[in-house]
Formats: structure tokens, C-alpha cells, sequence
């Protein structure tokens, strides 16, 4: 051919010029080079992070909460948890069951502790509650929490801020919740908890 026809032409843009550009100077391939050391050092970083699962039902992982809240307006959630085969009783708006990553979320704002990331660590921390209750419970990331809810209850259940379930319960329900025992790995995330940042969105 005395001509030749382009078909395709690439579009490089920036960003793929400067990598192209750097892995040329660099003499990089694919056992060394400066884009290895940095994924090596990425990977080194990962951060694993688990959810909270429902009667070990990993279809519905909740990475920041569970929240059990009641529906009726006027008439609070009678609620019974129990773990490490104690009970306690409870009557609140409903019960925030969450991460240590969630704990600056819904919990916080129900009152309940910031925990560091990096932390295993299941939060309890009832919503509005009537009956006396600590404000918040921290149990260790292995430990499993039974909540059952009496008869004649109104109430849904969120996780992650989605409501899952719609129960008017006729007969006595129970759920048990723990993490996840398989995790998400995050490269490259920073795990310290953003205390200044969080701050500054609570208090401007």
C-alpha cells in the first residue's frame, strides 16, 4: 500500500502521557521498577473491614450499622438483648447495633463513643431509651448479640440506612447479630480515625 489508513487512532490523555512518559525513563517492566515498589507499598497498607450480618446472612452486610427503629410514631420498641448469656431488657425509639468504622455515624449521633478503625468492635447504643440503659455498649469483635423482639411490635430494620425489613411482628422474633468472618481489603487506606475533619463537620 502507498498509503496508509489509520482505523483507530488512541486518545491518550494527560494523565496517560505522563505514566507513558515515566515508565520509558524509568526502564520499568514488569518484575521492577518504580510502579512495583509502589504497589508493593500500597498492598503493605490494605486495610481489611467487616460487617455486621444478620443470622449470618452475607447478603446483607452492614459495614457501618444495623439499626432496629420502631415505626409507630407514638409507641416505643420493647426489646430484649442478650449476650454472654446475660440479658438486659430494653424500651427506647429502637437500638443502634454498630462497626467501630459506623461508629461515627448514627451511633454518634445516638450518643454513643467514637472507636478507632482499627478497633474490632461491636457498639450497642439504644435510641432514645426509656428504661435505664448505659448510653452505649463496646463489646469485642468476636462477640455475638441475640436481640429479640416481643409480639405486637411495629418496627424495621436498616442496614446501612436501608430498610431491609418491615416486620409488625404476631409472635416473638429473635436475630442475632456478630462480624463478618470474612473481610473487604482496602489498598492504601489510611486507617487513623479524621478526628479533625470529623470535627469540623459536627461543629461549623
Amino acid at each position: 500500500m502507498d498509503k496508509f489508513i489509520p482505523v483507530n487512532e488512541p486518545s491518550l490523555g494527560k494523565r496517560e502521557k505522563d505514566l507513558l512518559i515515566e515508565c520509558i525513563e524509568t526502564g520499568w517492566v514488569s518484575s521492577e521498577g518504580p510502579f512495583v515498589e509502589k504497589f508493593e507499598e500500597s498492598f503493605s497498607k490494605k486495610v481489611n473491614r467487616k460487617a455486621i450480618i444478620q443470622n449470618k446472612n452475607y447478603k446483607l452486610p452492614a459495614f457501618n450499622e444495623v439499626v432496629i427503629i420502631k415505626n409507630s410514631p407514638t409507641r416505643l420498641l420493647d426489646l430484649i438483648i442478650e449476650t454472654y448469656d446475660q440479658e438486659v431488657k430494653l424500651r427506647a425509639d429502637g437500638i443502634i447495633i454498630s462497626t467501630s468504622l459506623g461508629s461515627t455515624a448514627y451511633n454518634y449521633s445516638a450518643g454513643g463513643p467514637i472507636v478507632h478503625n482499627d478497633i474490632e468492635s461491636i457498639v450497642v447504643t439504644p435510641i432514645s431509651p426509656f428504661s435505664k440503659f448505659p448510653r452505649s455498649i463496646v463489646l469485642n469483635g468476636k462477640s455475638k448479640i441475640k436481640v429479640t423482639i416481643p409480639k405486637n411490635q411495629n418496627y424495621a430494620i436498616q442496614f446501612d440506612g436501608i430498610v431491609e425489613v418491615q416486620e409488625k411482628s404476631e409472635t416473638k422474633i429473635s436475630y442475632e447479630y456478630e462480624l463478618s468472618s470474612k473481610s473487604i481489603k482496602l489498598i492504601d487506606h489510611d486507617n487513623n480515625p479524621k478526628i479533625d475533619n470529623f470535627l469540623d463537620q459536627i461543629l461549623r
